[in-house]
């Protein structure tokens, strides 16, 4: 048990530093990458020292506060990113630590050219980079010379089929066996075979909702339906082997994102909770655990870790308390993250003198962040709200950018 003083200091984090939120992030390097919502930043975290860097920012965007970006991908010395609400498409070289955007192959007809913004999919196959987005029509294929161009027009191909419009979701999942890639869909129980300009769409009978998220193992994929069935298929056969109803009373499964799958074992996790479903691959059984108690982490009186990583045989989930948790099959271990209050400060008050008179800077409210983000600085109107604290940071910004 905490005693008061630490339960006391652990509460007023918020209050001290103006961290930076986040939910996924990357290893690369025995470093987490992750974007933040609220910095428009690109951070680094030594999973050793808890030291967190800001290493660069989306230099083309607005101080925006929901996600610039969502999924990362690191290929060669790169780390690219889904541009979940940006309006161009990032990857963020390692070895010189700049931030790049990536062009378009060809310029002509610049109308005409489709909205890459809520790529919320990335996944590396064929020898190139994939963007999926869950609203518009073509999938993007990213080259090695830093251009992108329309590689599939999944709308017209899923017409033909259902007569009726896509989704695919952000975190659906995919899973790649013998050369070929098997992505559900979550408004219909159907999985979509893709080989490079080959899409198939297998219907699952006897299912009455499509899929939350998935993983394979071997020949088998799991999937969780948007009404908590865990389905086992077969991928030669696209038949189900079996089918599990979790016995929870919860009615809404859409938070759980995330898959792992070690062998023996999967789970669909959260990275907005601490639960999670935990999976026997044997027979497809399922329950509710927690993160704390499945993987031994010893978190302190009010804290929650959410999932947001795994790399090998290391998983890493994030606490709103600020802490770190390191979890492998021998151990883990927890350290707090170290950030450099004034850089983030400077870092704001920078972004802020870079927008133009017209653009917006939203507003954004959430525990252990910067609590008012103004909707403008040069607009006459107030923000929607300001705490106390919300009017310190304001003023100080506002007395940085006139003086």
């Amino acid at each position: 048990m905490m005693d008061s003083r630490k339960k006391k200091e652990y509460e007023s984090m918020g209050n001290k530093y103006i961290l930076p939120k986040f939910r996924k992030s990357i290893l690369c390097d025995h470093k987490l990458y992750f974007s933040s919502y609220n910095y428009n930043g690109f951070f680094s975290i030594d999973i050793k020292t808890g030291r967190t860097v800001l290493e660069g920012y989306f230099f083309q965007e607005g101080i925006e506060n929901t996600m610039l970006s969502g999924s990362m991908l690191k290929w060669g010395n790169r780390i690219y990113f889904t541009p979940v609400l940006s309006r161009h498409i990032y990857y963020y070289d390692l070895n010189d630590k700049e931030m790049r955007i990536i062009g378009r192959r060809t310029m002509s007809d610049e109308e005409s050219e489709t909205d890459f913004r809520k790529c919320s999919m990335i996944l590396y196959s064929f020898g190139n980079i994939y963007l999926i987005s869950p609203y518009e029509d073509y999938m993007l294929k990213i080259h090695k010379d830093d251009i992108y161009e329309e590689a599939l027009n999944v709308k017209e191909e899923y017409w033909k089929c259902f007569h009726t419009e896509y989704s695919y979701f952000s975190d659906a999942g995919y899973y790649e066996w013998n050369d070929r890639i098997y992505i559900p869909v979550e408004e219909k129980p159907v999985i979509t075979e893709w080989k490079k300009k080959e899409l198939k769409f297998h219907v699952l009978p006897y299912l009455e909702k499509g899929f939350i998220a998935s993983f394979g193992y071997k020949n088998t994929m799991y999937l969780l339906t948007c009404n908590g069935e865990i389905v086992m298929i077969d991928i030669g056969s696209m038949k189900i082997l079996k089918k599990e109803n979790l016995k929870v009373q919860e009615d809404d499964f859409s938070q759980y994102r995330a898959a792992h799958c070690n062998g023996r074992t999967g789970y669909f996790l959260s990275y907005t909770s601490d639960s999670c479903i935990k999976i026997q691959l044997e027979d497809c059984s399922a329950e509710m655990v927690t993160t704390e108690k499945e993987w031994g982490i010893k978190a302190i009186f009010g804290e929650t870790f959410c999932f947001s990583c795994f790399d090998g045989e290391s998983k890493y989930f994030i606490s709103d308390f600020n802490r770190l948790a390191v979890v492998n099959n021998c151990s883990s271990h927890i350290v707090t993250l170290e950030y450099n209050a004034n850089e983030l400060r400077e870092h704001m008050t920078r972004r802020i003198t870079e927008r133009k008179n017209n653009e917006i800077i939203t507003e954004y409210d959430m525990k252990f962040d910067l609590e008012v983000f103004l909707q403008s600085i040069g607009q006459h109107k107030p923000a929607r709200r300001k705490t106390d604290y919300g009017i310190k940071i304001y003023n100080s910004m506002k007395n940085a950018i006139e003086n």
